[in-house]
């Protein structure tokens, strides 16, 4: 069985290799190599940033959501894989594996299992009564319980080290919580897949109009990741 959530990691990590040249011609070096530093003081900005763009999609969904018999339904299910594009980058920046992202921890995950379906399985398992604004609400405040484990400040010049393996579990938290928002608004396993690669493959248009020239949109720059995104990946 093919493992989608696997797939999905793999590409965005492609994705942001990529987007290398971008980065360097607009004067971003730093975010051209990842995972970064987790302590390092400009990490812990860009993960704010991340989960600032992540809270921003979020308000895009609900936005369309909320026209209810006008609402267009392929538009919010769009604007839910925006959230999932830039919760998996978080993740890859912070150097979380797809077991990890998957089980909050390092436990081995199951061979043949697609854990896009089963994490979407498991967060059927209770009835879940939420609506929409709950349901993301909850998501939100997840997220920013993650977020509180960055501690570094720009103005601080003590150190305040992050506990990786909090990290990791409340990003499984995290993720669990996106699960059920996506299923309090009728989006399943199957359907966020799809709608994830459609707009990646979007999203590498624009970023193919956008490369300066002479580079080469297609070349991936192995060097700029040390992370293998296979489910038997070592933390």
């Amino acid at each position: 069985m093919t493992d989608r959530l696997q797939q999905i990691f793999t590409r965005q990590a492609e994705y942001l290799r990529t987007l290398k040249p971008i980065y360097q011609a607009n004067g971003f070096s730093q975010k051209c190599y990842f995972p970064y530093a987790i302590n390092s003081r400009e990490a812990q900005e860009e993960f704010r940033l991340l989960a600032w763009r992540i809270t921003e999609e979020v308000f895009e969904a609900l936005q369309e959501w909320d026209k209810g018999a006008e609402r267009d339904t392929d538009k919010y299910r769009e604007e839910v894989s925006d959230v999932m594009h830039f919760l998996v980058e978080l993740a890859i920046c912070c150097g979380i594996t797809t077991t990890e992202f998957a089980t909050g921890e390092n436990a081995a995950l199951l061979s043949d299992e697609d854990y896009l379906e089963l994490s979407f399985r498991r967060v059927q398992m209770y009835p879940n009564r939420m609506e929409a604004r709950e349901a993301w609400g909850a998501f939100l405040t997840t997220l920013a319980h993650m977020m509180m484990e960055f501690r570094q400040r720009p103005w601080r010049t003590d150190d305040r080290p992050s506990d990786f393996e909090r990290i990791k579990f409340h990003m499984g938290v995290t993720w669990f919580a996106f699960c059920a928002a996506c299923v309090a608004t009728g989006v399943q396993a199957p359907t966020l897949y799809s709608h994830y690669f459609a707009k990646s493959d979007i999203n590498e248009e624009r970023r193919n109009a956008n490369m300066p020239r002479r580079a080469d949109p297609t070349e991936i720059d192995e060097a700029s990741t040390s992370v293998d995104y296979d489910n038997d990946c070592a933390p």
